[in-house]
């Protein structure tokens, strides 16, 4: 609403461009957030199944997704020591041996 007042003044073409800009900047925000979301939600899920010792995979995918929060700027440094630290471990032969055991009693 702000931006309509201060572009009371420009031309009929000039708030045409400025209103498809903004219609652009916020289907751009849309898209980020959804993608922001449902990489949370799938590490939310891989977390739960592998504090059960199941879906080893669907952590690995989890990880190797995490650079994708680039789009959130502060999470990135994190994002990437968090995914070489958890290659590591996922790929140690121990955790390997463990999560094809599967849950414990």
């Amino acid at each position: 609403m702000a931006t309509l007042l201060i572009i009371q003044g420009v031309s009929e073409c000039g708030v045409g461009l400025l209103l498809l800009y903004q219609w652009k900047k916020s289907a751009s925000t849309v898209a980020i957030v959804t993608l922001v979301f449902i990489l949370g939600v799938l590490k939310i899920v891989a977390g739960a199944r592998n504090y059960q010792y199941r879906s080893r995979a669907l952590g690995v995918v989890a990880l190797v997704m995490a650079p994708l929060s680039v789009f959130t700027i502060f999470c990135l440094p994190s994002a990437m020591v968090i995914l070489i630290y958890g290659l590591v471990v996922y790929l140690n032969r121990d955790v390997k041996r463990v999560f094809a055991q599967g849950p414990g009693p």
